[in-house]
């Protein structure tokens, strides 16, 4: 399963680095950064770390390392890759999703709507929202 996962991740990356390819080549043709390039190459990076990660995975249960000391080490490695990766993917998601927001209050209300407080708020402070929401729901789920 984690060598599918392995390869899927590779493809993914593969495809990333192609629509980074395109997009730096339009963004020189056209001279205007895209708002979306920062998604992309967390995203594409977070596949090569999850690639990784599988790899990993592959070879703790694979019986390829013999070595107690080998196998705490690869373990260890792609446990911090794995959670790079996932992070990564959750930048990606929250990114998106605040330009998703942004795009609906520009379509709905115009441009003046993208410069109100609680947008502004929501893009300098989206990661930190989240992270404080979740811990909130972990802590509620504890109790």
């Amino acid at each position: 399963l984690y060598s599918v996962m392995a390869i899927i991740d590779l493809a993914l990356g593969i495809y990333g680095f192609r629509l980074l390819k395109a997009d730096w080549a339009l963004g020189r043709k056209t001279e205007k950064d895209s708002v979306l390039r920062m998604a992309v190459i967390t995203a594409t990076i977070s596949c090569i770390f999850l690639m990784v990660e599988s790899i990993g995975i592959v070879t703790q249960y694979s019986g390829i390392l013999k070595d107690v000391e080998a196998l705490d080490r690869v373990s260890i490695g792609s446990t911090i890759l794995g959670v790079i990766g996932y992070f990564l993917i959750l930048f990606s998601l929250i990114h998106i999703a605040v330009l998703t927001i942004q795009a609906m209050a520009l379509a709905e209300a115009g441009i003046v709507a993208t410069r109100e407080r609680w947008l502004i708020l929501v893009w300098k402070y989206g990661a930190l929202t989240v992270f404080l929401s979740v811990c909130a729901v972990g802590v509620l789920s504890v109790v």
